[in-house]
């Protein structure tokens, strides 16, 4: 077994803070028969040359070892000047610089934004694919629940955007990045997680290719599906969507 107590704590869908903690390795009973040995040299700088200032910085936080900002907030730290950018349009232009005149696919499926939400996801996406050269199309699913349908809004059903579901309104443009969101052609590797880059949108399916790896250049249609959540319990309803199993991957 492995570990990194500096790492996030183990995922408890739905859980407390109680039980995302006695759900780390600690708290098992294995762990008084556990023997400990403790990594003490980065590899990852020593093979890369990178130094170890940054290594080290994340080790004192991890530690709780580094100061903090009272100005910005009770259990905040403020980043290094090196590391920052002081607006959004600063972050993409840094990432994707120039897209007007760059859309090479291999370029693009190499970068991407990481975001804390699922909401700030679809903002950042909302801004980059502004720059993008090509018109876009707006895709927006069917939806319904499957029991006392009258008693929840069409509009607040659309609204919902569970876990491994595409959204409502899917907006693309052509030589845009997508991910696929369930196993389509897994032998064909049409797998959940792959990207694509976007050839033709056209009203009832979607022509991409895979965007890198071996199997890049795959050709795949993908059409409207109808899907349901696999996490129904945060929901008093069966909700259905009918769209295209995936999402934009900008971010």
């Amino acid at each position: 077994m492995s570990d990194d107590w500096h790492q996030v704590q183990p995922v408890v869908r739905h859980g407390s803070r109680p039980q995302i903690v006695n759900a780390t390795l600690k708290s098992s009973y294995l762990w008084e028969h556990v023997y400990v040995l403790r990594l003490t040299r980065n590899m990852r700088v020593l093979l890369t040359g990178e130094t170890a200032d940054f290594s080290n910085y994340l080790l004192n936080i991890g530690d709780d070892k580094h100061n903090v900002c009272k100005q910005i907030g009770e259990f905040a730290i403020k980043l290094p000047d090196d590391i920052t950018v002081k607006s959004e349009q600063e972050l993409i232009n840094f990432v994707f610089g120039n897209l007007q005149s760059n859309t090479n696919p291999d370029w693009l499926a190499s970068r991407c934004i990481i975001c804390p939400s699922n909401t700030e996801v679809d903002r950042i996406n909302n801004l980059i694919m502004q720059s993008f050269p090509r018109e876009e199309k707006v895709y927006r699913s069917s939806d319904s629940v499957e029991e006392n349908e009258h008693q929840y809004p069409i509009e607040f059903i659309n609204s919902l955007c569970p876990s491994g579901m595409p959204p409502h309104k899917l907006t693309l443009r052509k030589d845009s990045i997508v991910m696929l969101l369930r196993n389509l052609d897994p032998t064909n590797s049409h797998c959940n997680g792959t990207r694509y880059v976007v050839q033709h949108l056209h009203q009832h399916v979607i022509d991409a290719v895979v965007a890198g790896g071996p199997h890049a250049g795959k050709r795949l249609f993908i059409p409207r599906i109808p899907l349901m959540p696999s996490d129904n319990i945060i929901f008093p309803f069966h909700m259905r969507r009918k769209q295209f199993r995936l999402d934009l991957l900008l971010q």
